[in-house]
């Protein structure tokens, strides 16, 4: 049986560690690596994105066949990097940003609903329905009837009265808010809105014919979706960067196993351990 010297251990001894160290170094520069590459593809996608979404928001050309369209690529023209700039700010969390794109969703359709009543009132649509009068059970032609305030009309002006009495500011305000919602995200939804609103107001209100009135109201709300959709997902990176043995605290990982040396061997020395170049090591096991 061939006795092994003690020179010959621990000599066994530092080639393992060596090896071992060789093997971390190798596995670090492939996940280096393999992040480098996904960072680097995650950033040109980033780039690229930025390039399309900031190129559709160029000067409008008016080449549409709709003029529904050419008025909203116009408007969303003006104030789509105001709704950007803001929804962004608010960076604590989600539901801030939920928030802020539920109250302003809301917001617009509200604003379409007195501009349309409007528009039906100007043409003269369902004049006959507000002044038609149903006699019912008299026969009389000479009987007019009055119509008469009931106490749900009295209630509602007497409401609307207080509310003239009250700070016009926060009558909006009130009227604004959605309840439920997260508070921050509703107030600055609501200072975001005033910045925006006279200009939706003048782009609905100048459409005069229906078919351009609801192009209109339904290609802004699904609009506004698409790029707060696409203003959440910029701010929500998916690329995290490998954990590293060197930060870690983590204790070192154990020796394979094999027979103890460590009771075999004294303490070694700073000059008896040979030093080598642990990248050469790791080209040698690559290789």
């Amino acid at each position: 049986m061939k006795t092994i010297s003690r020179m010959d251990l621990i000599e066994e001894y530092k080639l393992r560690l060596l090896i071992r160290e060789g093997i971390k170094t190798v596995n670090k520069r492939n996940k280096r690596k393999d992040y480098d590459e996904i960072l680097e593809e995650s950033q040109l996608r980033s780039v690229i994105r930025q390039l399309l979404i900031r190129e559709g928001r160029g000067k409008p050309e008016g080449g549409h066949k709709s003029t529904a369209i050419n008025r909203l690529e116009k408007l969303l023209h003006n104030i789509i990097d105001v709704l950007e700039d803001d929804f962004k700010e608010l960076a604590t969390d989600k539901d801030q940003r939920d928030s802020f794109r539920a109250h302003i969703i809301n917001a617009v359709q509200n604003t379409f609903e007195p501009e349309e009543l409007a528009l039906q009132a100007d043409s003269g649509k369902g004049l006959n329905e507000r002044i038609k009068i149903k006699l019912d059970g008299i026969d009389d032609p000479r009987f007019i009837k009055v119509p008469r305030a009931s106490k749900e009309d009295e209630d509602k002006e007497e409401e609307e009265e207080i509310k003239q009495k009250e700070d016009p500011e926060i009558v909006k305000k009130s009227n604004f808010i959605i309840p439920g919602h997260d508070e921050t995200g509703a107030e600055a939804a609501f200072l975001t809105y005033d910045k925006v609103e006279t200009q939706i107001e003048t782009a609905y209100s100048t459409l005069k014919n229906k078919e351009d009135r609801e192009t209109f109201e339904d290609y802004m709300i699904a609009n506004l979706k698409i790029y707060f959709d696409q203003f959440e997902e910029e701010m929500d990176p998916s690329i995290e960067e490998p954990a590293s043995d060197i930060a870690s605290d983590a204790p070192p990982a154990p020796v394979p196993s094999g027979p103890d040396m460590s009771a075999m061997m004294p303490p070694a020395k700073r000059d008896d351990i040979i030093e080598f170049d642990m990248n050469k090591i790791a080209n040698l096991i690559e290789i």
